[in-house]
């Protein structure tokens, strides 16, 4: 494997600091420091220069000096060098790279002996060369989810995965659906060590599929949730999560009328996760749930409303299927520790809603109004639904412990909990 000199690490370390993190001071301070380094003999120690000098100059342009140290940089020992200097000093024009350099980076990228910071900077410039609208697009897009799936190294996977994100609304539509079946096929390696990090990537650019390509793809997920490999069913539901996360997205891009609403689908999905054949899956399931749905930061209120009431009664049958599982246990905790924050925050907003809202086609997708406050009818009457605040207060506190579950006070025949609405008399 090539080395990399801690003065490589260094500058790439200062590269990805965030950009609240340099003043105007710090920023002339660093840029001092990578046009020191630019003219160090290491070729990765230069490359990892112009990247973080290209960077300072498109915070604070001061003057040049960066766009003055970037030029000074000898480039005659590489041809990535050469280029990607070029295209930093073009300031943002398109970039045009002749075929058989296009073809030198695709073979470089992968392989194993060349460096890290190369493979960046190749990305770099494989994604300048798309934004010039010559480019073989979809060859670009095909080495990109390769390397997502097969690359070495975990910061040449993200990057790849974000460049490949950044080229989809330039493909096709065919050339979209084959990026995506090429990417469904990567979650049947069953590797966990290459298959984690595809998820992420292949559920965002799935929303940049019209809408009967997604449906295909949907209906591939499903088949591979059936799969007796728990480490493919895991990457299945990870997607899943993903593409409900981000759904609000797709509406935006491809209108369409509501009963063509996808959540439900994927809620069931994940459902069926929640039943899986291993504990494996179950934990997945769980842990998708608790992070993309109950504690996603995406999605607003409404989204999660409608995704427990949806979900509740089939949460509330599931939680002593297996209970010998431990590890399932703190999966499930984790999970509901989720999902009991969003419902403290809700009766703390003072919502009060006993149904699901409907989904609309402007705005994130759901009304924009507020949800009723009338308080919900006594729940021990006959006549009256429960509501979920009141379903999760009655009917899982068993889950505290994993030893002997404590059998709720409805399941047993006793006396039911007090209405939780201080209007309600009992």
């Amino acid at each position: 494997m090539a080395r990399v000199t801690s003065s490589s690490w260094a500058t790439v370390c200062a590269a990805a600091r965030p950009d609240e993190a340099y003043s105007l001071t710090r920023a002339r301070e660093m840029t001092d420091f990578a046009a020191a380094l630019s003219r160090r003999e290491d070729l990765t120690v230069r490359m990892a220069a112009v990247l973080l000098l290209d960077r300072l100059y498109r915070l604070y342009p001061d003057g040049g000096r960066a766009l003055a140290a970037v030029e000074a940089v000898s480039c005659d020992d590489s041809g990535t060098l050469r280029y990607l200097r070029q295209d930093v000093l073009a300031e943002g024009e398109p970039l045009l790279l002749p075929e058989e350099v296009v073809s030198e980076i695709f073979l470089d990228n992968l392989k194993t002996a060349t460096p890290w910071i190369t493979k960046q900077a190749n990305l770099r410039l494989l994604t300048d060369f798309a934004r010039s609208g010559q480019s073989p697009a979809l060859h670009i897009a095909t080495h990109l989810s390769n390397l997502i799936k097969v690359s070495d190294r975990v910061t040449v996977r993200h990057s790849a995965g974000n460049a490949l994100l950044a080229l989809a609304p330039r493909l096709t539509a065919d050339q979209r659906n084959e990026v995506a079946v090429e990417l469904c096929r990567g979650l049947e390696l069953g590797q966990q060590e290459f298959t984690k990090y595809i998820p992420d990537y292949l559920g965002r650019f799935a929303l940049w599929l019209p809408p009967a390509e997604l449906d295909e793809v949907l209906a591939d997920l499903h088949v591979n949730l059936s799969s007796s490999d728990s480490r493919v069913t895991a990457s299945v539901l990870d997607t899943v999560g993903v593409i409900y996360e981000e759904y609000d997205a797709y509406r935006s891009r491809f209108p369409e009328a509501d009963e063509a609403y996808r959540r439900e689908r994927l809620l069931g999905l994940l459902m069926r996760g929640l039943s899986g054949i291993d504990g494996a899956t179950r934990q997945e399931a769980l842990y998708v749930l608790g992070r993309r749905v109950f504690g996603s930061g995406e999605l607003g209120r409404h989204e999660k409303r409608r995704a427990f009431m949806l979900t509740e009664r089939k949460l509330l049958s599931a939680q002593n299927e297996f209970p010998g599982e431990g590890l399932t246990f703190y999966y499930r905790a984790a999970m509901l520790g989720k999902l009991y924050r969003f419902l403290t925050e809700e009766r703390l907003s003072g919502t009060r809603q006993t149904t699901a809202p409907s989904p609309s086609a402007s705005g994130r997708g759901w009304p924009s109004s507020p949800a009723p406050s009338t308080p919900s009818p006594c729940p021990t009457r006959a006549s009256s639904r429960p509501s979920a605040t009141w379903a999760m207060r009655c009917c899982w506190p068993s889950t505290s412990s994993p030893g002997r579950k404590r059998p709720s006070p409805t399941a047993c025949g006793g006396a039911s909990p007090p209405c939780p609405w201080r209007t309600c008399s009992t």
